[in-house]
């Protein structure tokens, strides 16, 4: 991504991780999901797992891609402090962001060597998160909206909607380039679909969504080690909520607004709901993000 399509920055390189081999697995399958009710042995947990969102066929570790704006620092500390201490030669961490190098999609063949996980958000808490990092900068520490605010957040999200948007149909472009005019555009789904693919596609093995975070990085360790991964990650509260904490310290000592300027809710009038969701409605129920805010 060596093209001005990915701003440059910092990423998390391949951490070499090394550990043992995977012992019972507590789980049971429900929707998909492998949870903590009784021992299974691990190859029968593994093609529990492989029947619900598949396995790679060959597992050389775990790979965490993220569309910026979607809770990616808190997901990569999770990512990155819960499976490093694990210690398997045989396994990497990587960590696909939005910068450098590592902003491409996931493909077939990252997807076959790889326990892929993405990260997904309410498209229209993306949306205002978008503004107030390119162009609402004076809000943002504004926790009560103002006419001044509102007037400048609908006249934003009228042009990505009504121009920006439309525009990517009609352009000819490279995978990098259409990862970043999707997300130029600001249409959550268009910037999810060109990171990773349709979700029939499955070339994201566990899907991370930023309200449930947690509990579905939790949900995410236990299928990754069901396909093989290494054991013992320390998924405890304390633990995943220390990693959380420090997470936010990072963003807030970099300058970024974390929580602090006015609401979704707030922001967005009913028309602005109608517009977006014209486009999201079937983002929204793909993904079960429940509402747009």
């Amino acid at each position: 991504c060596a093209l001005p399509i990915c701003r440059l920055g910092k990423m998390l390189s391949s951490i070499v991780l090394v550990a043992s081999a995977s012992p019972l697995l507590p789980a049971t399958h429900h929707d998909g999901i492998v949870s903590a009710d009784m021992p299974v042995h691990p190859e029968a947990s593994q093609a529990l797992v492989a029947k619900a969102n598949g396995c790679p066929a060959k597992m050389e570790g775990v790979l965490f891609s993220h569309i910026s704006k979607t809770g990616g620092t808190a997901a990569q500390h999770l990512v990155a402090r819960v499976f490093k201490p694990l210690k398997d030669k045989e396994h990497t961490v990587t960590i696909f962001a939005d910068v450098g190098e590592s902003c491409q999609p996931l493909s077939h063949e990252s997807a076959s060597k790889y326990f892929t996980i993405g990260l997904v958000r309410k498209p229209c808490d993306w949306m205002l998160s978008a503004f107030i990092q390119e162009a609402g900068k004076p809000y943002e520490h504004l926790a009560i909206p103002t006419d001044e605010s509102r007037a400048a957040f609908k006249a934003w999200v009228n042009e990505s909607i009504t121009v920006l948007y439309p525009k990517l149909g009609k352009l000819s472009l490279s995978n990098a380039e259409k990862m970043h005019e999707a997300k130029e555009s600001h249409v959550l789904s268009a910037a999810t679909v060109t990171r990773y693919g349709e979700p029939e596609e499955k070339l994201v093995h566990c899907m991370l969504h930023m309200h449930t975070l947690k509990a579905d990085f939790v949900r995410c360790a236990k299928e990754y080690q069901a396909c093989g991964g290494p054991a013992g990650a320390d998924l405890s509260d304390a633990n995943l909520e220390h990693i959380l904490k420090e997470a936010v310290a990072e963003a807030k000592g970099q300058g970024r607004s974390v929580g602090s300027h006015a609401t979704c809710s707030s922001m967005f009038d009913k028309d602005m709901m109608e517009q977006v969701m014209g486009i999201e409605k079937s983002y929204i129920e793909k993904y079960d993000l429940g509402t747009c805010c």
